[in-house]
């Protein structure tokens, strides 16, 4: 709109500049001839041609001068045009009549403008406007520079241009209301722009980024507003993690006062993750750990204490031994350990080697049959110390011992690597604080993604599934746009999901383990435990998926336990689509076959898993 009337204007200007081109005719003959020959070419060459001989001819031919620098304008050879336009000014400076050289001043002032000459050409239009000249052709001064005020953003200036032009053109009237109407608007954009980016540096970044919306929302090309509010949602980004880190590091500091260091722990590491250096974490987190280690210690001391006390007053004196031993080698000086390992030890001399030998060595074996190995082993020690050749103890020591050496490397997934305790609990804590703090600022979209992580953990924990739907009923357009475009740039969306189910049907919680796992799982084996030897296979797969020996074992247990649950069969298609050795593949293809055939759902979590098998073989 504003480029159809600013044409319009100028094709009006340049008819009536024509008009007004009387003056400073030659008295050279051949410069004059050569002047008339450009009139009547239409070819800008050739034009271009005649003119430049007519400079030749007379170097102060104003005329000639002023329409080189017309003519190459019209070519869009800016310089030039300034170039020529400035002869002619200085040509024109013996002429006295304000209407020869007002032409030469405006269309100057024109190309400077377009040069980049903005100062020069504001000099040249406000000499322009006071110039006693038809009102007509001052108006064309007035507009152009207020256009340039316009363009420079001085809207104060511009309007009282603009109007004080519009007065002297009733012709020109309606492009100089049409521009006052820009600027009027612009003006009051630019006030608002100024206290938006006020606010911005205040610290009021809310209030800023309304400000910005509106002006964004009257001209989204306002200056730089697509920028500033960009800079205006980074910034609230960072003041909403700001805040939601702050809750969790308060959050933090409440559980260890109430001497929950699992769940202080876990909101600690939360926020390692999202900022490494906010405030002293670190060293809050290493207290944190040391306090949960002695507080576990404390625990481990009392509770062998007890069982030692219980085992004393039932005067099993073997047990009570073995529990008073553990104690004393955390703590020599606990409570009255010493005197009761002492009369515990009393009470056992009087018996026979024989008795004291078979009381030990059943007590090792009770332990192995409750998977408490570390105690079975400390009981085999000392038949073996009383009689090194009693029974098979040399060979259920050396089994132990075994076991007991692959143990060290052996910790499950959900095992903290420091403590050696499980976080599953604080884990679901942390995310549904998390998510909590989310909601209350209103950030529906990173909550439901906490949500839906805690949901995929434990389904039915707390009331997660009451917030799931309260967050997708406010999650906004805006919001669901954001999800697309962080799916498509590679944020975590299928693959997160596919691989948490992963880890919800191939991992179940199996605690801390001390013996080591295919050892356990053999053990479980022979015992006829399938169950159990079954679990420990599932949890190594689930550390290792590339695993594929492990996969025809882990279905031989199935088959051997009767199962054909959906867990079972997917493990059973991963054996028969990857082509893994096995001697039961006729029963595993009659067992999926049937479960087809049943309508049973299948999960998406066997693409994912074999996707990630096809990998781990492409590697192999």
């Amino acid at each position: 709109m504003i480029r159809h009337f600013f044409t319009l204007s100028l094709v009006s200007l340049f008819v009536l500049l024509c008009g007004s081109l009387s003056f400073a005719q030659t008295t050279n003959r051949q410069a004059q001839e050569w002047f008339e020959k450009s009139q009547k070419e239409k070819d800008l060459d050739k034009k271009l041609e005649a003119l430049h001989k007519a400079v030749e001819a007379d170097p102060q031919f104003v005329h000639a001068l002023y329409y080189l620098g017309l003519t190459y304008k019209s070519r869009r050879d800016f310089v030039r045009a300034e170039q020529y336009l400035n002869q002619a000014k200085e040509a024109s400076a013996t002429l006295r009549e304000d209407d020869h050289i007002f032409p030469i001043y405006l269309e100057l002032a024109k190309v400077q403008i377009r040069t980049g000459n903005a100062a020069s050409a504001e000099k040249l239009l406000q000499e322009s406007v006071r110039m006693n000249v038809d009102k007509e052709l001052v108006s064309k001064a007035y507009f152009e520079l207020g256009r340039l005020l316009f363009n420079q953003s001085r809207y104060p200036e511009a309007l009282d241009v603009l109007r004080a032009g519009q007065q002297m053109s009733a012709a020109q009237r309606e492009f100089f209301t049409n521009l006052i109407v820009l600027a009027d608007r612009s003006l009051r954009l630019d006030k608002l722009y100024v206290q938006a980016t006020g606010q911005l540096k205040a610290g009021n970044a809310r209030e800023a980024k309304n400000l910005f919306e509106q002006i964004n929302l009257e001209n989204p090309e306002f200056k730089d507003v697509d920028a500033k509010i960009a800079q205006v949602d980074s910034v609230l980004r960072v003041e909403l993690t700001q805040s939601t880190l702050t809750e969790l590091y308060s959050q933090a500091a409440r559980y260890e006062q109430d001497g929950d260091y699992a769940l202080a722990i876990a909101n600690y590491e939360s926020i390692l993750q999202k900022s490494a250096n906010f405030k002293d974490v670190q060293f809050k987190l290493n207290a944190a750990r040391n306090k949960m280690r002695e507080q576990q210690s404390a625990k481990i001391l009392t509770a062998t204490y007890q069982e030692g006390m219980s085992a004393f007053n039932r005067r099993e004196w073997t047990r009570a031994i073995a529990a008073f031993e553990r104690v004393a080698d955390l703590d020599a000086n606990y409570l009255d350990t010493h005197q009761r390992l002492a009369e515990a030890r009393r009470q056992v001399e009087p018996d026979t080697l024989e008795s004291v030998l078979f009381r030990y060595y059943k007590f090792g074996l009770e332990s192995m049959e409750n998977d408490d190995f570390d105690e079975a082993l400390r009981a085999f020690r000392r038949v073996k110390k009383l009689k090194p050749d009693y029974r098979n103890v040399s060979s259920l020591i050396s089994v132990l011992e075994q076991a007991s050496l692959g143990a060290a490397n052996s910790q499950t997934p959900e095992m903290n690597a420091d403590s050696g305790m499980p976080f599953s609990e604080a884990h679901l804590d942390s995310l549904y604080t998390e998510a909590l703090i989310l909601m209350d600022h209103k950030d529906w979209l990173q909550a439901i993604v906490h949500l839906e992580k805690l949901r995929l953990i434990k389904q039915d924990y707390r009331d997660v599934n009451n917030l799931l739907f309260e967050a997708r009923t406010n999650l906004t357009e805006n919001d669901l746009d954001d999800v697309a475009v962080s799916t498509k740039e590679g944020e975590p969306g299928i693959a997160l999901i596919a691989g948490s189910v992963i880890a919800i049907v191939m991992l179940p919680l199996l605690g801390f383990v001390v013996f080591s796992p295919m050892a356990r799982a053999r053990m479980y084996l022979l015992r006829g435990n399938y169950t159990a030897a079954a679990l420990i296979y599932e949890n190594a797969l689930a550390q290792n998926p590339g695993k594929l020996k492990l996969y025809p074992k882990l279905a031989h247990l199935y088959l051997l336990s009767g199962r054909n649950d959906e867990t079972a069969i997917k493990v059973f298609k991963t054996v028969l689509k990857l082509n893994l050795e096995t001697d039961e593949r006729n029963e595993m293809n009659s067992i999926v076959r049937n479960y087809l055939q049943a309508g049973k759902p299948e999960g998406d979590a066997i693409s994912a898993l074999e996707s990630a098998l096809r990998s781990e073989q492409s590697k192999e």
